[in-house]
């Protein structure tokens, strides 16, 4: 909580949007407004999400023994708090100049999100092809947002592709002739009916036989 007052001159309060991940949409808060002890279980709230962010791939099965799973879980948290301290942390709903997240890093997330809005639409027995592609990136964007950990999924991800590039010989693969007649005798049919559009057009003009 700041004073929100510089050399007697009222200061513009702060608003956040945060996100409200089923209803795909946002509500805007502003922090200076909100009694102390709301404030203070936000940001015990906001600190326990970012210590706990990098653990999910540690898990029983890659720890079975519980000190092992422990001392690797507390290791990754020390490790973040560090980060914190030193600013070196992704940032929800956007990213520091210093910690600017990579286009295709973030192409792969937000991929990773939308797929995970479409499984979850599935489970609740919604039919996709029934929702607005921009629906779905609404909902997606707003997950990401809400869960930095699909961030370091997607990192992962683009990781293990540059790692393990593999050349693809496409010199084998067959041109179907049976395609290829079939996208001429669609280019073809398209341009019989556009001529024959504009005759129509053309006959229909007024005042050409006048």
């Amino acid at each position: 909580m700041t004073d929100a007052t510089v050399q007697g001159e009222p200061q513009e309060k702060t608003v956040l949007r945060i996100p409200v991940v089923k209803g795909k949409t946002f509500l805007e808060l502003i922090p200076d407004d909100m009694p102390i002890h709301v404030y203070t279980e936000a940001l015990i709230l906001g600190f326990k999400q970012i210590l706990n962010r990098g653990q999910t791939k540690i898990t029983k099965e890659a720890y079975p023994e519980p000190e092992a799973l422990k001392a690797k879980a507390m290791e990754v948290a020390e490790q973040t708090l560090e980060n914190m301290y030193a600013g070196k942390i992704r940032i929800a709903g956007g990213s520091a100049k210093s910690d600017k997240v990579p286009r295709e890093v973030m192409t792969e997330a937000r991929r990773i999100a939308r797929n995970l809005v479409k499984e979850e639409l599935k489970r609740s027995g919604v039919k996709v092809s029934y929702i607005e592609s921009s629906e779905i990136t609404k909902a997606a964007n707003a997950l990401l947002a809400s869960d930095p950990d699909i961030l370091k999924q997607a990192e992962e991800e683009v990781e293990k592709r540059a790692r393990t590039k593999v050349k693809i010989d496409i010199s084998k693969i067959p041109v179907s002739e049976k395609k290829v007649k079939a996208a001429e005798a669609r280019k073809q049919d398209k341009t019989l009916s556009a001529a024959k559009t504009s005759k129509v057009a053309t006959r229909a003009r007024p005042g050409l036989n006048a």
